[in-house]
């Protein structure tokens, strides 16, 4: 690989030094991406130009203007028709479009990483720079993070490289299937680059049109088609746009992702790839961390004798059916079909269930739906990797959160003196080594009560309007003395805060969780819960329609 002389940027040596390593392994995968990696270009290249992000500004500022002007003219037609109005109506409709599409270009020339062409891999590596700064701090143990993000965006530009037969490419379906290539690449030969790659993919889970595509490229990686990488390249040729089944896959990325019924396009790209043609034939074998992989189709869940019986009893194989891919190991198989083993269709050669046995699901690929025919679908109750994307996005969400501007705790904020929160810690601990100021707790069962502790000190229980109460007055900067707290409560009533529009929440767990009367814990437990919950360090507060995301760990854990 030659790289193209730069003078504006270059990688650095540890960049330098883990492709160099990835070009080694992919010299392994066979004479066509040894002589690939021998005579591809590598250019490094700088941002986009920052004019870029001017032009954004000014479409968006055009195409407000002419929101307000289509409003204005939809109006006047509705109280009277005339065609002049109309075709100015239709000219803005069109230019609205046309000033979307620049400006949906720009974002994604923003955010590029990288890109190939014609024999050349560009690596923008400000914009790799910037991508690593915002990743959790879990990625940057050993300040590595740098070189495998770069190490990812070169692997999939790599396979962008490989597929280039000169046919002409559908977007739609080469990165998907780049995407899966470079995650199959690099859990088998880099896990540290891997695990990055699959946070990229989980964080763009939920962004623009445009890189959907690397998110169901995810989902083919989730199924385990290793040998679709070949077939895409070999057949791609063949591939016609025109065709009803492009047609509809791509009607899916025109909706945005998620999609609901991801088998659904994950079934039409194998029919596109023409894997379905020759179905009843088609049967891969590959070795997966040593052990051998059988694959083949099928219309209904059959077991083929003579693909199954050579494999040892740790080896495994995978049926594609209309239904869903199912996965099992010889042992899991000779365990749970004893009745197909002994079959007498088997032991001639194939046996075939007509209806999908129940036992069958547990062996559905993880995150696909089982559909039996004329009913609607129903989702396995197994362990759902979706669990795990779910709660990535929640953490990034909380990591965005945490660095707002908008978040009075944000260090971008200084809407709050952060001496004040050191001070009311200082109160909170002499407030509890005062015995004639009654301790205040949460305890929704009880509130309203005021109880006199056997230790001899008096416990007021509310709800967590207190705690709001509290955060209302760091907002301000007060800060009372012990003196003013033991007037305050001289009425045995805590004060209560409304923060419209805000949720508090706490960062450790605030919650007595037992059924026992108050009178009855010991008067440690009640202290230590006073001190968590009226302490202005163990809260933060977010808007209120986000709120419930403030009682899971994943958001919580980056406040």
């Amino acid at each position: 690989m030659k790289i193209a002389p730069s003078s504006a940027c270059a990688l650095t040596s540890t960049q330098d030094s883990h492709i160099k390593k990835l070009c080694d392994q992919f010299r392994s995968y066979g004479q066509d991406m040894a002589n690939l990696i021998d005579t591809i270009e590598l250019r490094l290249e700088k941002k986009k130009s920052r004019q870029l992000y001017v032009d954004i500004n000014e479409c968006k500022r055009q195409r407000d203007d002419l929101y307000n002007q289509l409003r204005a003219l939809s109006e006047t037609l509705n109280i009277e028709f005339s065609n002049e109005i109309y075709e100015e109506r239709k000219r803005i409709e069109w230019t609205l479009g046309e000033l979307q599409n620049i400006i949906d270009k720009g974002y994604k020339e923003q955010t590029l990483l990288g890109e190939y062409s014609n024999g050349v891999i560009s690596l923008f590596l400000d914009n790799i720079s910037d991508a690593e700064q915002v990743l959790p701090l879990e990625f940057k143990k050993g300040n590595h993070s740098l070189e495998y993000l770069t190490g990812y965006v070169f692997v999939h530009e790599m396979y962008h490289a490989y597929y280039d037969m000169g046919h002409t490419l559908i977007p739609e379906i080469e990165e998907p299937m780049a995407e899966f290539a470079a995650l199959s690449f690099l859990e088998t030969n880099d896990p540290e680059t891997f695990a990055i790659a699959e946070y990229k993919v989980i964080q763009n889970r939920y962004s623009p049109l445009w890189i959907s595509a690397y998110s169901f490229g995810k989902y083919i990686y989730d199924q385990h088609p290793t040998f679709l990488i070949d077939e895409y390249r070999s057949n791609k040729q063949t591939i016609d746009e025109r065709t009803n089944n492009v047609l509809q896959y791509k009607k899916g990325f025109s909706t945005g992702y998620p999609w609901k019924n991801e088998s659904y396009y994950y079934d039409l790209l194998l029919q596109i790839i023409q894997l379905r043609k020759n179905s009843s034939n088609t049967t891969k074998k590959h070795i997966v961390n040593g052990r051998t992989v059988v694959e083949y189709f099928s219309k209904r869940l059959s077991f083929k004798a003579n693909e199954i019986e050579p494999l040892s009893m740790n080896d495994s194989f995978i049926i594609h059916t209309p239904e869903g891919s199912f996965e099992f190991t010889k042992s899991d198989f000779y365990n749970t079909f004893p009745n197909v083993i002994a079959s007498r269709s088997y032991q001639q050669g194939l046996y075939s269930y007509s209806v999908t046995p129940k036992k069958a699901n547990i062996f559905l690929i993880a995150g696909q739906q089982y559909k039996k025919r004329n009913q609607s679908p129903k989702y396995m109750l197994t362990k759902n990797p979706i669990e795990n994307e779910i709660r990535a996005i929640i953490k990034v969400t909380g990591i965005l959160w945490h660095n707002s501007p908008n978040n009075p705790l944000s260090p971008k904020n200084q809407s709050i003196n952060r001496g004040i929160l050191s001070q009311w810690s200082e109160l909170i601990d002499k407030w509890i080594k005062d015995p004639s100021i009654p301790l205040i707790v949460r305890k929704d069962a009880q509130e309203g009560q005021v109880i006199t502790h056997p230790s001899g000190r008096e416990i007021i229980v509310t709800d967590n309007t207190f705690a709001v109460w509290v955060f209302e007055q760091v907002l301000k900067g007060y800060i009372p003395s012990l003196k003013d707290m033991s007037n305050k409560l001289g009425n045995k009533k805590a004060p209560r805060g409304n923060m419209t529009g805000w949720k508090l929440r706490h960062i450790k767990p605030v919650g007595l969780n037992t059924k026992e009367n108050i009178s009855n814990l010991e008067i440690s437990v009640i202290e230590d819960h006073f001190r968590k919950y009226a302490d202005p360090n163990n809260m933060f507060v977010l808007p209120k329609e986000i709120g419930g995301l403030g009682e899971i760990d994943e958001f919580i854990n980056e406040q």
